[in-house]
């Protein structure tokens, strides 16, 4: 799935692309990926100004002169891709958008169908009361050690879960949970409680610093992910954990252990990750 590296490094290649142009027309090819709002409000989409793209959590923001923003989700196999026209159109895209004087058009493509697209009043996003932001947490790439400490500190539960409670922090998935737990050399198993204040304020560092290193590496290709231009990015060659189980260590040579935490594969060294010291 996208994580927030992902969709910052999506929206970074095509906000030079979007911003400024002129939106000509649309096509809605599957209905269901469309959330939300009556489908009359893509029609006042056309003609409109783009004016800005930006990233919330997991989530890309198109925001146009009228004062709507589109907002897509990309969930497990989403990409949002500028490409030219004439270029052949994959199987499993779902969405378009269609543009004036460009030969370019940017098209949401998704094989599993479970991303979406939502279309809400700038008001709505700003106070976040619409329902794709209502709830969310502090953007994991911007949190505070303030907020950061006031949202963790009283926690009980496993730290692999609080990670991805996008509710308590938004934008960390299942991939930079593993990475950003092994270069902090804590637990997943382990209860949040159990941390001191030096522990708590190195994982706040390794969450700024591991999103920041997968976003100068432009994200992670394992599967479906592409930027913008529907390159790959290049994160997964310097993954140290996930999905290596088995593999050695990079830092103690002892092999890469893999356990289920919440349903997911949960990938750590045992060694450099002790569950109690």
């Amino acid at each position: 799935m996208p994580e927030l590296p992902e969709v910052e490094t999506v929206v970074r290649s095509l906000f030079p692309c979007l911003t400024g142009q002129k939106i000509a027309d649309y096509q809605l090819i599957d209905a269901k990926v469309w959330r939300g709002r009556n489908l009359f409000f893509l029609g006042n989409l056309k003609g409109k100004l783009i004016t800005k793209i930006w990233r919330r959590g997991k989530l890309a923001l198109i925001q146009v002169a009228t004062g709507e923003i589109l907002i897509f989700h990309l969930k497990m196999t989403g990409r949002l891709i500028w490409v030219p026209k004439a270029s052949p159109r994959p199987k499993h895209t779902r969405f378009i958008l269609n543009f004036q004087e460009v030969e370019e058009e940017l098209r949401f493509v998704d094989p599993r169908r479970f991303g979406f697209i939502a279309c809400r009043r700038s008001e709505e996003v700003e106070k976040e009361t619409a329902p794709e932001l209502a709830g969310l947490g502090p953007d994991a790439l911007t949190v505070s050690w303030e907020e950061f400490k006031k949202i963790f500190g009283q926690r009980t539960a496993r730290l692999k879960s609080l990670l991805l409670d996008q509710r308590l922090i938004a934008g960390i998935g299942n991939i930079y949970a593993d990475e950003i737990l092994f270069r902090a050399r804590l637990n997943p198993l382990l209860p949040a409680n159990y941390l001191s204040e030096k522990e708590w304020q190195l994982l706040w560092q390794k969450i700024k610093e591991t999103l920041q290193e997968a976003i100068k590496y432009r994200g992670t290709s394992i599967r479906d992910y592409r930027d913008g231009a529907n390159q790959k990015g290049n994160f997964q060659d310097r993954l140290l954990v996930y999905g290596r189980e088995k593999q050695a260590c990079p830092v103690c040579g002892q092999k890469i252990a893999r356990s289920r935490i919440g349903g997911r594969s949960t990938y750590f060294c045992p060694k450099c990750q002790k569950l109690l010291n």
